[in-house]
């Protein structure tokens, strides 16, 4: 007898006559009339699926990747006074791994006609014929390909007077980041108003070109991207800056010394949703940090975080701005000798100290991936 289960697999083994027991086939009759039929999906995970077949159960999703960032700090860059290295007896951190095993079982069966088979990312039917069939089109329905886009960015800084001259100004009363999308009147000199490609965005690049030719501004980084439709994608550019601390260590005659450190730089993350007729509405949360200076030995970080949306064509750029960053500059010098000398040595000893002002600009453009059916690019590469 099979029992409760919906079907029991006999493994091959020779019986006491000496004849081998088959197992039983794929489409093998589980009761009377009932029939039971693995499919496996292609693009869709099980658990985003067996919501919809089976009344709103849940399962947890198959994909467990749970990223992690780098664990800077302490557990490998310390040291101690008249050694290095661990105190005995010190436990050793181990980094936890980057995949996250699901609790449930890789086969289970989520109601008496639908199962999942987390090994083979399936679905497991089991009923009579014409409902397994019903059910196999509901899936195929289902099981289709995400959009995906590649986002292309650009992290620019530009002086005031580089920013000025392109004809970008995101300053408002409450100094926040805003956006904007290149659509200018017609006869705005270096633009033209073709919204696609090779017209505003081909003249805006040509008009940034050359305030950074002029050394009115800098490319930080162009990183790229892609993501699916309604997926979260991340960027990080910057350092991460070392600080040295020490510690006494109480009961043992030793300094611990522990190199920590704080990243700064720019964080974009960058939500696309793509609607039929061509449209990315991107959701954009940006995190901006610098150093403005030191305190006692410590930096002191300066940190903007904004978020924002945008809706665009396929290909067309929009502009993150209103994130300035300033900067002290501070020269000191001084004659040999004569500077060191008490009182007098002021004559000798000259201090400047200058300020600059700069203007970062975020360009995000974002391409839709589409299939060759529609004629239109598929990778990466030939959206270059």
């Amino acid at each position: 007898a099979l029992g409760p289960s919906w079907f029991h697999i006999v493994p091959s083994a020779p019986s006491e006559a000496g004849v081998a027991v088959e197992p039983p086939s794929a489409g093998l009759i589980a009761g009377f009339g009932e029939i039971f039929e693995v499919v496996p999906l292609k693009y869709a995970d099980v658990s985003e699926i067996v919501g919809l077949l089976t009344g709103n159960q849940t399962i947890k999703p198959n994909d467990g990747f749970i990223p992690q960032e780098p664990n800077f700090g302490s557990t490998g860059s310390q040291s101690y006074y008249g050694g290095s290295g661990t105190l005995p007896g010190s436990p050793l951190v181990a980094s936890q791994g980057a995949f996250n095993v699901a609790a449930d079982p890789l086969g289970r069966a989520v109601d008496g006609t639908v199962g999942v088979d987390r090994r083979l990312n399936a679905i497991v039917l089991r009923g009579s014929p014409p409902r397994v069939a019903a059910i196999k089109d509901e899936i195929a329905k289902l099981d289709v390909p995400v959009t995906s886009v590649v986002l292309e960015t650009e992290f620019v800084e530009l002086t005031e007077s580089g920013a000025r001259n392109l004809g970008l100004d995101f300053n408002n009363g409450s100094n926040q980041i805003a956006t904007g999308s290149f659509f200018y009147s017609k006869g705005y000199p270096g633009f033209s108003d073709t919204p696609r490609h090779g017209g505003v965005i081909a003249n805006f690049q040509v008009a940034l070109y050359a305030q950074i030719a002029k050394g009115e501004g800098r490319i930080v980084s162009k990183p790229r991207i892609s993501a699916q439709s309604g997926a979260t994608a991340k960027i990080v550019t910057g350092d991460a800056l070392p600080i040295l601390t020490s510690i006494a260590l109480s009961g043992v005659n030793a300094v611990q010394q522990q190199v920590q450190y704080v990243n700064v730089g720019v964080t974009l993350q960058i939500a696309p949703r793509v609607s039929d007729d061509g449209f990315v509405t991107s959701h954009v949360f940006a995190v901006v940090s610098s150093v403005t200076g030191f305190s006692q030995g410590y930096p002191t970080i300066s940190q903007r975080e904004a978020s924002t949306s945008a809706t665009v064509r396929d290909g067309q750029s929009f502009v993150i701005g209103g994130l300035t960053q300033e900067s002290t500059i501070a020269n000191h010098s001084k004659l040999p000798l004569l500077g060191d000398i008490p009182l007098l040595g002021k004559l000798f000893d000259t201090e400047h100290t200058s300020r600059l002002k700069r203007d970062l600009f975020i360009v995000v453009t974002p391409h839709i991936i589409r299939s060759r059916d529609e004629g239109e690019p598929t990778s990466a590469k030939e959206l270059k």
